[in-house]
């Protein structure tokens, strides 16, 4: 914890009470789950503890709670239960945030199962019940049969294909022959009408004469 206010190591008032120097650390007793809510928490705001004003509020109510557990205030007991019951396990999305935070005391601070799971950059631990908006295409398969005049025209028309639509799971394979000619000739027609040949009747235009001549 670096970056945390370690309370008591800068306040020598403290250095004597029960506390020890260690108030403001993350006890070992104290659940995974709150230890990486602190360090996520001390990652973001931990230069905002720097100001005098509010060192001078931590110091006057860390002296409350250390008075409070030298007098064995029941409070201290109960709150102590409270957290532990309370933070058994961060959910996914805790999990989430801590990774994409890229604070490296609260990303170590994560369970061993999260850590070792494979994750992308862009997207770790997404939610289990994401929805997704787009799926990717399926590539159609290569003629495969060698038919040297389907590959030409699928190299000149890139939207025709000789085995017409992808049979369904279950149908029998191998397309009828005719209709497979069918389709070829309607590319054919399409790539003729779509051609365009140049006037030939129209006037040539000729240069300004004068302009070819040099000194």
């Amino acid at each position: 914890m670096g970056r945390g206010p370690i309370v008591c190591s800068q306040m020598p008032w403290c250095q004597g009470t029960k506390g020890g120097p260690t108030v403001g650390v993350p006890r070992p007793s104290q659940p995974p789950a709150l230890s990486q809510l602190v360090s996520l928490y001390l990652g973001r705001s931990h230069f905002l503890w720097k100001e005098p004003a509010t060192m001078s509020w931590l110091e006057e109510n860390v002296r409350e709670v250390l008075q409070a557990v030298d007098a064995g205030d029941p409070a201290v007991e109960a709150c102590e239960s409270r957290r532990k019951a309370l933070y058994q396990r961060a959910p996914r999305n805790i999990h989430r945030h801590v990774v994409l935070s890229e604070i490296k005391e609260a990303v170590a601070a994560l369970p061993p199962d999260v850590t070792t799971q494979p994750m992308v950059g862009f997207d770790p631990l997404p939610p289990r019940d994401t929805i997704y908006s787009y799926v990717r295409p399926e590539r159609l398969s290569p003629v495969s049969h060698g038919n040297t005049i389907a590959l030409f025209f699928r190299s000149l028309l890139p939207n025709y294909t000789a085995e017409g639509e992808r049979p369904e799971d279950g149908a029998a394979e191998g397309l009828n022959h005719n209709q497979g000619l069918n389709r070829l000739m309607l590319a054919v027609r399409d790539m003729m009408a779509n051609f365009h040949f140049r006037d030939l009747e129209a006037p040539r235009e000729e240069p300004p004469e004068g302009d070819g001549e040099w000194d």
